[in-house]
Formats: structure tokens, C-alpha cells, sequence
């Protein structure tokens, strides 16, 4: 699997510690935001949003990082998220919290 990723970025650590806790072997591609790797064709064929994190997993590119992060538990079933329905939803809301309230409350001070 390929990680593209800025350390820096709160999202690039989200994934990254879901990968290194489940023991899923990854490459590391470093996209450095700050010369504007993002916007490059190249990456713009991992991402055609030029937004990081992204992985790509033999033929499947997926980008955002909850929907990474679910799909990183999916293939280890029972590691993060519920099976049960209901308790699944509830951890998607709580993504869905993050995303809308936290990430932009606290953005400054988490991306370092």
C-alpha cells in the first residue's frame, strides 16, 4: 500500500498511527505541500483533488482521511470499527463532528 502524506498535517497523523496500530506495510511518499507538490500531475493522478492524505492500494486510490481510516479497519475486521450497525454510524458521526467542528477549531494549532 502507498501512503502519500505531509507529517505535519493532523489527517497525515490520523492515518498514519491507524496504519502503523493495525501492522499494515506501507510505502511512505512524502507530499511537501509547501513547494506545491500537491498540484503536480503526478500527484494529481493519486488525487485528482490534490489534497493529502491519500493511499493507494493496488488498483483502488482513496483519498480523505476518515474514509481511509475506515477502510484501513475494514480490512482488519474487528480492529477499529464496529460491526454492529448502529455503533458504526455512531463512530461516523463522530468523524462527521471532527471533520465540521474540531478540524476547524483547532486547525492552527494541531497542523505543526
Amino acid at each position: 500500500m502507498d501512503f502519500y502524506a505531509f507529517p505535519p498535517s493532523p489527517n497525515d497523523r490520523k492515518v498514519r498511527f491507524v496504519l502503523k496500530h493495525l501492522g499494515i506495510p506501507f510505502q511512505d511518499h512524502i507530499v511537501d505541500l509547501a513547494s506545491g507538490a500537491q498540484k503536480k500531475p503526478e500527484y494529481l493522478k493519486v488525487n485528482p483533488f490534490g489534497r493529502i492524505p491519500a493511499i493507494v492500494d493496488g488498483d483502488f486510490r482513496l483519498s480523505e482521511s476518515h474514509a481511509i481510516m475506515q477502510y484501513l479497519a475494514d480490512k482488519k475486521p474487528g480492529s477499529f470499527f464496529p460491526a454492529d450497525p448502529r455503533a458504526r454510524i455512531d463512530v461516523t458521526r463522530w468523524q462527521f463532528w471532527s471533520t465540521g467542528q474540531w478540524g476547524p477549531a483547532c486547525g492552527a494549532i494541531t497542523f505543526e
